[in-house]
């Protein structure tokens, strides 16, 4: 085409660098999917109650909004949630995915071994420091998701994400749920 080159996020961009505008508005949020450029993306409820079925349900949310929250006790990011104490609660966790989600899942491993139940919503990078330190052989399952998350983008769109997530869970758990056909189970460490 003629005028229109494509950056390497694949936007459009005219002769002089300038974005081209996408009449999508999913095409819109995707590079804050690539990047930590907006944090504030919320989880599918439904998603939530399926894991508040096995789980049980959640006290906290320790990264969230007031809007956002997924539990009746949440931190803000004025709170600082990994300032705080979580055990011994059952929480819902869906960290920021940017350059700071080690901190979190490094603090959910810590928590864990405090006595708090965590479930979290992370995206699959097997092949990070974070997940051999903080996944690998201390969560207590791991459930690769068998489709892409609907996330809920602040402007209230479900933009499905750019990459596999997986739920880990760490602490202690009594029984196991299994969900044939809705989670491909990869792990349960003893």
């Amino acid at each position: 085409m003629r005028g229109v080159d494509r950056r390497p996020d694949g936007r459009r961009v005219d002769q002089g660098g300038r974005v081209k505008p996408s009449a999508d508005p999913a095409r819109t949020f995707w590079p804050a999917l690539f990047s930590s450029d907006r944090e504030d993306w919320a989880t599918p409820p439904e998603l939530v109650a399926r894991l508040a079925q096995d789980f049980g349900a959640f006290d906290l949310d320790p990264c969230a909004t007031a809007a956002s929250a997924k539990a009746p006790r949440f931190f803000t990011l004025e709170d600082d949630g990994l300032a705080q104490a979580w055990a011994p609660a059952r929480v819902f966790l869906n960290p920021p995915y940017g350059g700071v989600i080690g901190l979190w899942t490094a603090k959910a491993a810590r928590e864990a071994a405090r006595g708090a139940l965590v479930v979290g919503l992370i995206h699959a990078r097997t092949d990070t420091r974070w997940w051999h330190r903080d996944v690998e052989g201390h969560a207590t399952l791991v459930r690769f998701l068998a489709r892409r998350v609907r996330f809920i983008s602040p402007a209230g769109v479900g933009v499905g994400a750019p990459f596999p997530s997986v739920v880990v869970v760490w602490g202690g758990l009594e029984k196991i749920p299994e969900h044939p056909g809705q989670w491909v189970q990869a792990k349960a460490n003893e």
